[in-house]
């Protein structure tokens, strides 16, 4: 956890650690952006081996979190979508 906040990083990411011969662990790599894809990534397989979390349950945990942050931002301008321009579709057309 140390190396993931260290680099800035926050709600997911992969960390890639072996032993070395002694059985000290030694970083290798920070992937802050691992694959997601079902059944291809170790992402989504760590998920189901550590934390008995599904695919499913995975992405929606990581989804929540994106939630969170949004909560925080304030928007920097708000709109109304009646006041957006209205465009007729025939004029794209011709």
């Amino acid at each position: 956890m140390k190396v993931f906040e260290a680099l800035g990083a926050r709600d997911y990411g992969r960390i890639d650690i072996r032993l070395d011969g002694t059985g000290v662990p030694q970083f290798l790599e920070a992937n802050l952006l691992p694959s997601l894809l079902a059944g291809y990534g170790n992402f989504p397989k760590a998920c189901l081996l550590n934390l008995n979390l599904s695919y499913g349950d995975m992405i929606l945990a990581i989804t929540k979190l994106g939630f969170e942050h949004t909560k925080t931002l304030a928007p920097k301008h708000s709109y109304s979508p009646s006041k957006l321009p209205v465009m007729n579709t025939l004029e794209l057309v011709s």
